[in-house]
């Protein structure tokens, strides 16, 4: 098991599943907080988090709660570029996507989305039409889903102090 230190903002984009974003609602946030919000809280608790890293579970150990966290696949931008024009292309203009990036979450318009524009800042996406998030990677970042949001344990606690 490997410890990284600190959460690194800069080289981790955090994905808040439907299930950690109900938890974040009941016990962080209001019951009508958005994604953004989500995210914003997220990266709120990472910050002071210790990173345990085994198999492909991470799970960022923080005083007040406990990130588990999954690596997400994302395709390479220019191979999935037309493919997400398509996608964006069958929504309703007026329809919001949450683009998720390393800085944070900003909602957008379905038509104000310009993929070409994307492909030269990001090299990697993801899209799920479902939870309406768009995820956008660079080169060297990380973009991991956020599975559960928990108090920690015990055993958990000692590795903080």
């Amino acid at each position: 098991m490997a410890i990284v230190r600190k959460f690194d903002p800069n080289n981790w984009v955090l994905v808040p599943t439907r299930h950690a974003l109900e938890r974040l609602r009941k016990r962080e946030l209001s019951p009508s907080a958005d994604v953004p919000e989500a995210v914003h809280a997220l990266r709120r608790l990472a910050s002071t988090a210790k990173v345990l890293i085994k198999n492909d579970v991470w799970i960022a150990v923080g005083t007040e709660r406990v990130l588990v966290l999954s690596e997400m696949r994302t395709v390479p931008l220019e191979k999935y570029q037309d493919e997400l024009k398509r996608h964006l292309d069958r929504l309703h203009p007026a329809y919001t996507v949450y683009v998720i990036t390393a800085e944070g979450c900003r909602p957008t318009s379905a038509d104000r989305l310009d993929v070409d524009d994307l492909a030269t800042e990001f090299e990697y996406a993801r899209f799920s039409g479902e939870a309406r998030t768009l995820v956008l990677v660079r080169e060297g970042e990380r973009a991991l889903a956020v599975v559960t949001v928990r108090p920690p344990r015990k055993r958990e606690r000692k590795l903080i102090e």
